[in-house]
């Protein structure tokens, strides 16, 4: 039950989300069968038995398993103590002679990776890699005992969001500095302004005629003829009914 349950979530996220689909590895550690002992034909038959394998599990066509060259239907072999850089520190150390790596190239949904892992690594699909290897490669000196999966790794690259890489973050504190850049810059061209308001006040105010003055008597305003009219400034202490002496 629960191993359907497993494969049951892989093929709906996988067919959900195949368009999200990333690049990926899975990397299984088959333990006792050993890598170095398997002739050109055998291995052209497991490759393709494994291939199936892993497509079965997590969900896909058996097309979309690749091996490290782009070959579809297939995975790459190795001694099984290779170890590829993607694979985990925690993987296990195995013994000259004794297994064979299988890497496979996977396009999942980075969401459903830990569901292919934990799937590829059930004993459910131990069992059936098994008993698959065994009918391809029938007494081949290669089955050392009773194969195994010693470890398993479906790892993915880091997603880069290409989107994000285009906006450009402000600064901490750009914000706060264009305010006050943006304050100071309006309060200058206040100033400006009014500086220029009262030079051109000052240069109005210079046009006008000045008032002619000589001694106590002031030029107040011009008759018809152009003589100016003086005012006598006595006349403030002169009765006003006598302003003339009359």
């Amino acid at each position: 039950m629960a191993r359907a349950g497993w494969v049951l979530a892989l093929h709906l996220v996988s067919f959900a989300s195949t368009v999200a689909g990333q690049e990926g590895h899975a990397d299984i550690l088959i333990d006792q069968l050993n890598y170095n002992a398997l002739t050109s034909e055998e291995s052209s038959k497991l490759v393709t038995v494994i291939a199936n394998a892993i497509a079965n599990a997590v969900g896909v066509p058996p097309n979309e398993v690749l091996d490290l060259s782009r070959t579809a239907s297939s995975v790459s072999l190795q001694a099984g103590t290779a170890k590829n850089a993607w694979i985990p520190e925690s993987w296990p150390q195995e013994e000259d002679g004794y297994g064979t790596l299988a890497t496979a190239v996977l396009e999942l949904p980075s969401s459903v990776a830990f569901l292919a892992e934990q799937t590829l690594g059930s004993p459910a699909f131990e069992s059936k890699l098994r008993k698959e290897v065994k009918d391809a490669l029938g007494e081949s000196t290669a089955i050392l005992g009773q194969l195994n999966i010693k470890a398993v790794s479906v790892s993915q690259p880091p997603q880069i969001d290409t989107d994000a890489d285009a906006i450009t973050v402000p600064e901490t504190g750009t914000g706060e500095k264009q305010m006050i850049l943006y304050a100071a810059i309006a309060a200058g061209a206040v100033v400006l302004i009014v500086i220029v308001v009262c030079i051109c006040r000052c240069l109005c105010g210079g046009i006008k005629q000045p008032r002619n003055t000589s001694g106590f008597l002031e030029v107040n305003q011009y008759d018809d003829d152009g003589v100016p009219i003086y005012e006598d400034p006595m006349k403030l202490f002169r009765p006003r009914g006598n302003q003339y002496g009359h």
